[in-house]
């Protein structure tokens, strides 16, 4: 084979390559799926209001939306959708819906009271699950444990303490070449799909509504929940 024709091999190759880069930068900051705007109506005895999500999308550059649920009219929306260029330009809200609107992970301590006082919500690890308890003293009235492995990422009570909401996530890792290369080196990286379940305290029954798909590295919380 003559220099020539190695050369134009060469130019072949590192042109697949260049693509086989681009196409993976595309899909990996592709910014998720939008949800379908109307999805499951929930009784607005059990779950009045409306409830307010974010949720960022880390890298270079950062996304950054804002959704709300309304339960009563089956809703999900995005009422905000920006873009920085890294983590030092972020300006994103600091308050949240307290005690548990964002969690880093499950534990006896992370807990959440009804605002009326009746019931507690709280989740563990160490028994992968979610749970509702009686404060006078009956126990646990209901478990929330899916088939599949989801992670919780925040949980709050509605305004009259009819339901509780359950934000959570189910993963995958990428698998573009350029995701399976960093997943060889360590980092594998996630793809998030971010739902909320909101459970009715009078009859047990979970109602979920899909808020993004395909969000790599996701950080979701409940910022608020307002009649």
């Amino acid at each position: 084979m003559n220099k020539s024709s190695r050369s134009r091999e060469y130019g072949l190759l590192l042109a697949v390559v260049l693509i086989v880069l681009a196409f993976s930068l595309v899909g990996f900051w592709s910014g998720g799926k939008e949800p379908p705007e109307r999805q499951a109506t929930l009784s607005a005895d059990a779950a009045p209001g409306v409830i307010l999500i974010d949720l960022l999308e880390s890298g270079h550059p950062e996304h950054y939306w804002q959704y709300t649920v309304q339960p009563p009219m089956g809703l999900v929306r995005k009422v905000k959708d920006e873009t920085y260029s890294d983590y030092a330009h972020e300006k994103i809200p600091h308050v949240f819906l307290t005690p548990a609107g964002a969690i880093g992970a499950c534990s006896a301590d992370t807990k959440a009271a009804s605002p009326d006082g009746r019931y507690v919500a709280y989740c563990t690890s160490s028994e992968n699950g979610f749970f509702v308890a009686d404060k006078r003293g009956s126990g646990i009235l209901m478990v929330w444990k899916p088939q599949e492995w989801r992670g919780i990422r925040g949980f709050g009570w509605a305004p009259n303490s009819g339901s509780v909401a359950i934000l959570n996530v189910s993963s995958y890792y990428g698998k573009s070449p350029l995701e399976l290369l960093s997943g060889l080196s360590g980092h594998p990286v996630p793809h998030d799909t971010v739902f909320l379940d909101i459970i009715d305290v009078r009859t047990g029954k979970t109602t979920e509504y899909l808020v993004r798909k395909n969000v790599p590295y996701s950080f979701t919380r409940i910022l608020n929940w307002s009649e």
